[in-house]
């Protein structure tokens, strides 16, 4: 689930906004959670990027609650989305376009996958499950707060031909602790964290905070 899912799940009456508005949402509440998030994470980014850098800026204000969602690009290598209100802002989602492609996972892709499976793996299940909790510590959440984590190994397939393709990407999802269980009975959205990390760079490449009550992470 991408964040564009997410907005939708929120029915919000949204209006696009530019100008002074937009201009000050960015700069005083976006850009200061987009370069700790640079930093916390360890991202192959430099965090005092000028905002020439910045190839794509949006900011969605809601007509019914004082709700905001800002999506904003660095070149064409990182997208961030945050969801804010007056009181408080937050990264909801992070990709690593560089590093990751989500849509390579949809067939027919195999001579993509089959490069991305021949490139060295850094991590193994235990060092990628250790990156994927630090990484979900950073942005503030507590295993407490959520259901014991599932984690995998990326593994692409095609029906037909069956092949199976080990990757080196590892996915990790926690779900709320309210979330009832099993999840597979639940709907396609519920309160979770979900992340991606790489065992080509030993970083997190994908990064979703889904349907959390509060902008906030971990509350």
């Amino acid at each position: 689930m991408k964040w564009a899912g997410w907005i939708i799940a929120m029915s919000l009456a949204v209006s696009a906004s530019g100008g002074p508005r937009e201009d000050s949402y960015l700069q005083e509440r976006c850009l200061p959670l987009v370069r700790a998030f640079i930093q916390k994470q360890a991202i192959a980014y430099d965090s005092f990027f000028p905002t020439g850098k910045i190839v794509f800026r949006r900011v969605d204000f809601s007509d019914e609650s004082d709700v905001a969602v800002a999506r904003v690009s660095l070149e064409k290598r990182l997208a961030f989305v945050l969801i804010g209100d007056g009181k408080t802002n937050a990264v909801t989602y992070f990709a690593d376009r560089i590093n990751w492609k989500p849509a390579v996972m949809e067939p027919p892709r195999e001579p993509e996958i089959r490069t991305l499976a021949g490139q060295s793996n850094l991590l193994n299940r235990v060092t990628a499950l250790a990156l994927a909790r630090e990484s979900f510590r950073l942005q503030g959440h507590r295993e407490e707060n959520f259901h014991p984590v599932e984690f995998q190994q990326m593994v692409w397939t095609e029906a037909a031909p069956k092949k199976r393709i080990p990757l080196p990407f590892y996915e990790a999802r926690w779900a709320r602790r309210d979330v009832k269980l099993p999840l597979h009975e639940q709907p396609s959205i519920y309160p979770s964290v979900r992340l991606v990390v790489s065992g080509v760079i030993s970083n997190l490449v994908e990064y979703e905070a889904i349907a959390l009550r509060d902008p906030v992470p971990g509350k």
